[in-house]
């Protein structure tokens, strides 16, 4: 069978949903199909094709990168129409050739109106975030017509698939309601085979020097000035809790320019680096912390993050919606606090580090990763329903 993928990355990239994608093409070329990837490839990205393709250890995946400009605008509407011109010509080079089955994974905002010119026959959906609803972040009637007129535009494509893939229940209770007819399958996030044998034996205790780590995104979702916040009023309390944020984005300047303006001499920035160093970062740590701000959009997201994370064995910081609390119940060592609430996360660290001696590291929350939450496990199992009715 001939599988076409149109996405906004791909490997070796690290930014949203490749990950997933990765494990996705890989489970399909052991199950003997031929794959197609369109891709959008970022600035300055100048990866040799044939390097990807080692990695795939396949004859059989064909790569059809697009390059993208950078662009140095932060205007929300220039942005919009970058996307928009970028999701169709990538769409429009991707119609070219002819499929079996073309999978669409956003979170590329402007790629699923962009499917609207696509063929019916054999499209697959693949929603990791409900993104036509996070213009909710931003207030105004201009922000809400943009909000109403995408949302719209997202729900006629949905409706037009022939599948969709969804991470958990909530996604897919918000898809039935739109369409009673579309078949869903419920694709849960996790962790890749590879990272988590990296993961499951980089620590093998708690760092006794409390410390507290994120590392990804520092974008809006990830509100992570609650963090920023709550150092100082750490610092200001004289604890001796140190906060290390591994990561770049939006959001990073703010972060910076507040803990330079209040002192904060707890709080340490680290850009992206490589998986060895993160490692050895996670090594080094006490708790591994996580934030989504307080959004309806946001109600219905679990981050892989949690996943990578619990497979560390360390426990984990959390303040989340609906979806990501309900994923993390069946785990062990997860402190919650509330969302958008620096006194209250200062509160849980200050309880967790009170009780610091009693922290311990979780076997039994890397068990349960291996277990139920390995990609290419989680989509061959899934992957052979959606294209040959197996079970």
């Amino acid at each position: 069978m001939k599988i076409k993928f149109i996405v906004s990355y791909f490997y070796p990239q690290k930014a949203a949903g490749a990950n997933r994608i990765n494990s996705m093409a890989k489970s399909l070329l052991q199950m003997g199909n031929q794959v197609e990837i369109y891709y959008l490839r970022e600035p300055g990205d100048n990866t040799n094709l044939n390097e990807t393709k080692k990695y795939f250890n396949s004859n059989r995946i064909s790569l059809h990168p697009l390059s993208q400009r950078k662009l140095n605008i932060e205007n929300m509407f220039a942005r919009m129409f970058y996307e928009i011109y970028y999701a169709i010509r990538l769409v429009i080079t991707a119609r070219a050739t002819t499929s079996d089955r073309t999978i669409i994974s956003i979170p590329y905002t402007m790629l699923l109106p962009a499917t609207l010119l696509l063929p019916k026959p054999g499209m697959v959906l693949d929603i990791r975030d409900l993104i036509w609803l996070y213009n909710d972040f931003k207030r105004g009637r201009v922000n809400k017509l943009i909000t109403v007129t995408l949302e719209s535009i997202c729900i006629r494509s949905i409706k037009r698939a022939e599948c969709v893939l969804t991470t958990n229940s909530f996604q897919t209770n918000y898809i039935s309601s739109i369409s009673n007819r579309v078949k869903i399958f419920t694709i849960s996030n996790g962790v890749s085979d590879e990272n988590f044998h990296s993961l499951s034996s980089s620590v093998s205790d708690i760092n006794p020097k409390f410390t507290v780590t994120y590392a990804g995104t520092i974008g809006y979702p990830q509100g992570l000035i609650v963090l920023a916040v709550a150092a100082k009023i750490l610092q200001d309390v004289g604890l001796p809790i140190k906060v290390i944020v591994v990561g770049t984005g939006k959001e990073l300047k703010l972060l910076t320019e507040y803990s330079k303006a209040n002192n904060l001499e707890n709080i340490q920035f680290i850009q992206p680096v490589g998986k060895i160093k993160l490692l050895d970062i996670y090594k080094g740590s006490s708790l591994l912390f996580a934030h989504l701000r307080t959004s309806e959009s946001l109600n219905s997201a679990v981050p892989s993050k949690l996943y990578e994370y619990l497979a560390t064995g360390l426990p984990v910081l959390y303040g989340g919606g609906h979806a990501s609390v309900e994923a993390l119940s069946e785990f062990e060592n997860i402190y919650l606090f509330p969302q958008d609430d620096p006194s209250g996360l200062a509160d849980s660290l200050i309880e967790a580090y009170n009780s610091r001696n009693n922290i311990r590291y979780s076997d039994k929350n890397i068990s349960i990763i291996k277990q139920k939450y390995i990609r290419e496990n989680i989509f061959n199992n899934s992957l052979n329903r959606l294209l040959y009715n197996k079970e």
